[in-house]
């Protein structure tokens, strides 16, 4: 009995701190910011702790104990039983190739090609970027094997998504309430271009994408509660709980599919119309459910209704432009992003060039700029992406990663339908909330083909989420395995002393990943502290004003600009809290290139300053050495210290790896006009 205590509770402090995570992820902005990133993985991981120590103090879940005779004699046997990795094949693949883009750079490597054999050439081209992608990556691995292996029972999955459900239409009602009342901000509080977002996702494709995730599972729910109902009379159809449970519920995906339709993205309509589809398919599929799915046409016609009391207009102005998609900017923006992306396929075709390096290696190829539509960019930052994860996935992890998502793929639907299609057991709930939970996954990977929702973290993790609770109803639905058979060694006098024998093996298990969690723990820490440190300084801010405002000030249009001060202490605690991000690095060199400017100071600290900058702009280069942009400014300096043949050379290949950054040519051709002679004292040169 006590270690059924301690399953339950370990089960209880998983199940709180998911259902808090899915609160939080979509109102944090989408969870697109470091903050918010930061505190998801760290809840992550302390759920991953929470289950490691359950497991190794007795708790945690007893997955179907085929032999439960050989399995009381052996005690190996029944820890083999209880620890399950499902999908485990794609998942160690994909997490082992972004491994290996990593390792080169941990031996001493640079981020250059190690060789002109693209089967030879496996390390990350940013190795900062890839870093941070791993860590989220292992997070999202933990969680997953955190899920399948705690929230195992019918109760526990249908709570959780039950929770999703009435998260989504929270999320839904507040986007539809800020659309129809015309809000020009995200919460009332920050600033953003109108008709640009819906509820708390900046972009309304991001939120079509969380919406069209949880839709499916309402469907699922009400055509569940619809099929419990007994052909017994209206009165007692009236009468009958499960009657009124569908009516709320019905209620429920009206608003969210009507928030859907409101919110403009035709990518989310499209994906919404294929989940139609597919959810009839699954109907069809099984003789028990084709005589109710008429359903899903009473929950679109009354979903109509609702549009045309809203406003109607919304609505028929997205459906006018499927007609001129061809001509359409946004739509020819796409394209172009993608055909570039797919010359810069070629030069990765293996191994790709990193997990998360997509900003950094596409300029070379691409001649677009990317911008976030929001006024308060610098506020809400996002990286950009190509405009389909596909094509991104392919260029950053190659043909080999590719390869294994697929596969990932193939395994998960094979696993949803297989469970679907096995006998209903109490009204069939287990087969009903499997298939939902597929269309859902179906739904964002069709809507991944035009949009990059699988880079926001409030979807990636409500996805994760969704396949590991689809992935636990694999066990629980019956089928030639037979139900789990959850509380067996209660009921056998041998097993407080069978625990006991078992408790220093368990301990031995989860040594190792505990130690890794706290690794992976304290790697989050330091992300987020070097963040905090970044942005509260300003330093973004201050130093690009600062440089402005210099520009004027050298064209005679403006004084001198007041030095900078106080932002030395806060860049160099980011960048020894992440000594190999770019960023940091490049905004140190900067902070020094301003000092060096101030004519105040004796020639000797100048140069030494300008020295420093260099210095940085160098360390900046080696770890992200595809970044024109980082080149641009250790080109400036080298001029500027007397090395003009270096200078001429660096701004030449940053040109070439930036081909659409105006800033790096205008700069380019400043400095040719320019071009300060050798001089005894480089400090006159500013």
């Amino acid at each position: 009995m006590t270690e059924y205590l301690r399953s339950k509770s370990t089960a209880v402090i998983v199940q709180v701190l998911l259902v808090a995570l899915l609160v939080f992820t979509p109102l944090a902005f989408g969870t697109v910011e470091t903050w918010a990133i930061s505190v998801m993985e760290l809840v992550c991981l302390v759920m991953v702790a929470v289950w490691l120590v359950g497991f190794a103090i007795g708790g945690g879940a007893d997955w179907g104990l085929r032999n439960r005779g050989r399995a009381f004699r052996n005690p190996k046997s029944e820890i083999r039983n209880r620890m399950r990795f499902p999908l485990a094949g794609p998942l160690v693949l994909f997490t082992g190739l972004v491994i290996a883009q990593v390792v080169p750079h941990l031996l001493g490597g640079n981020a250059v090609p190690l060789s002109d054999n693209p089967l030879l050439n496996i390390a990350t081209t940013g190795f900062f970027s890839t870093k941070t992608q791993l860590v989220k990556l292992l997070c999202y691995l933990g969680l997953f094997l955190c899920l399948t292996n705690t929230l195992t029972s019918r109760e526990q999955i249908k709570r959780v998504f039950m929770a999703i459900v009435l998260i989504g239409f929270s999320v839904s009602f507040f986007g539809l309430l800020q659309r129809v009342g015309r809000a020009d901000k995200v919460f009332w509080l920050i600033k953003v271009p109108r008709g640009s977002f819906m509820a708390a996702f900046i972009n309304e494709n991001h939120f079509a994408g969380y919406v069209e995730l949880v839709i499916p599972i309402t469907i699922a729910f009400v055509l569940r509660y619809v099929f419990r109902l007994k052909e017994s009379g209206w009165r007692r159809t009236l009468a009958s709980n499960d009657f009124y449970k569908a009516i709320i519920l019905s209620f429920l995906a009206v608003i969210m599919i009507a928030s859907l339709a409101i919110s403009e993205s035709r990518g989310g309509l499209i994906a919404f119309a294929c989940s139609c589809v597919f959810i009839g398919i699954f109907l069809l599929c099984r003789q028990f459910y084709r005589r109710k799915a008429w359903i899903i046409t009473i929950l679109l016609a009354i979903s109509f209704l609702v549009l045309v009391w809203i406003g109607l207009s919304d609505l028929l102005k997205v459906w006018g432009t499927f007609g001129r998609i061809p001509k359409d900017s946004s739509f020819l923006r796409r394209m172009e992003v993608t055909q570039a992306t797919w010359r810069a396929v070629g030069d990765y075709p293996v191994w790709g060039s990193g997990l998360g390096t997509f900003e950094t290696v596409f300029p070379k190829y691409g001649t677009l700029r990317f911008t976030q539509r929001s006024a308060t960019r610098s506020v809400l930052r996002t990286t950009p992406h190509a405009e389909n994860d596909y094509v991104q996935t392919l260029l950053e992890t190659g043909w080999a990663g590719m390869t294994i998502c697929l596969l990932g793929m193939i395994f998960f639907f094979r696993i949803a339908i297989r469970t679907y299609l096995n006998p209903p057991r109490r009204g069939g709930s287990t087969s009903l909330l499997a298939m939902g939970g597929a269309v859902s996954i179906l739904a964002i990977l069709v809507h991944s083909f035009s949009d990059f929702n699988l880079r926001i973290d409030a979807n990636v993790f409500l996805m994760v989420t969704i396949v590991a609770m689809v992935v636990n109803l694999s066990k629980v639905g019956g089928g030639r395995r037979g139900p789990r058979i959850a509380d067996c060694r209660f009921r056998n006098p041998k097993c407080e002393m069978r625990s006991a024998v078992v408790g220093m093996n368990r301990w031995a298990i989860v040594a190792i990943p505990l130690m890794f969690c706290l690794v992976l723990m304290e790697a989050v820490a330091r992300q987020f502290v070097a963040d905090r440190a970044f942005s509260r300084s300003q330093a973004r801010e201050r130093i690009q004003e600062y440089e402005k405002e210099y520009v004027l000030y050298s064209m005679g249009k403006r004084n001198r600009p007041a030095p900078i001060t106080s932002l030395g202490h806060p860049l160099e605690k980011a960048v020894r809290l992440e000594p190999h991000s770019g960023q940091y690095r490049n905004y140190l060199g900067r902070y020094y290139q301003a000092l060096a400017t101030d004519h105040s100071l004796s020639d000797a600290r100048r140069v030494r300053l300008a020295k420093q900058a260099i210095e940085q702009y160098e360390k900046t280069v080696r770890l992200e050495p595809l970044n024109g942009v980082y080149l641009a400014y250790l080109a400036y300096m080298q001029g500027v210290m007397g090395e003009h043949e270096k200078a001429v050379a660096n701004f030449e290949e940053a040109v070439r790896l930036n081909k659409s950054n105006k800033w790096i040519r205008q700069v380019y051709n400043a400095y040719r006009d320019w071009a300060p002679p050798p001089s005894d004292s480089p400090a006159r040169s500013f």
